[in-house]
């Protein structure tokens, strides 16, 4: 039934500050970056007067990421949840070098649960950081 995952969508506040976060911290690149209104778009989503700026990026392994700016039906300015909140809650990245990686980011200021951590079994090397939409991206490093 299905053939491959398309893109994973994250809706942001701010999308300039977005584009240059993923840009600048995991070398996205931007693919096409569109406004979207009209009938369409309010029967896909299910709204009304839908007012919405897109961005698409590629990413390493041709990894799809779309960030959503809503200008018509504005929200919250980051997701709130936490790693246990029902939905989706995070993005896994495979990373060489995590301690690398980690230090990195860091610098940027990314909030961190802790310190990396090697799994129980000892396959790999993972951490979770809060990207500044509030996301968090697991970062795993296989061992």
């Amino acid at each position: 039934m299905l053939n491959s995952l398309r893109h994973v969508g994250i809706v942001v506040s701010n999308l300039d500050a977005s584009i240059n976060f993923w840009e600048s911290t995991f070398e996205f690149n931007i693919v096409n970056r569109v406004k979207e209104n009209g009938p369409v778009i309010d029967k896909v989503l299910g709204l009304q007067d839908v007012d919405l700026e897109t961005a698409k990026l590629i990413g390493p392994d041709n990894f799809l990421l779309e960030l959503l700016c809503f200008n018509s039906h504005p929200d919250k300015e980051k997701w709130i949840g936490e790693p246990y909140s029902t939905g989706i809650t995070h993005i896994a990245f495979n990373v060489k070098n995590l301690d690398a990686v980690y230090e990195k980011l860091n610098v940027n200021k990314l909030v961190f649960a802790n310190k990396p951590q090697i799994s129980v079994d000892g396959r790999v090397k993972v951490i979770y950081a809060r990207c500044p939409d509030g996301v968090f991206l697991e970062l795993v490093e296989e061992l």
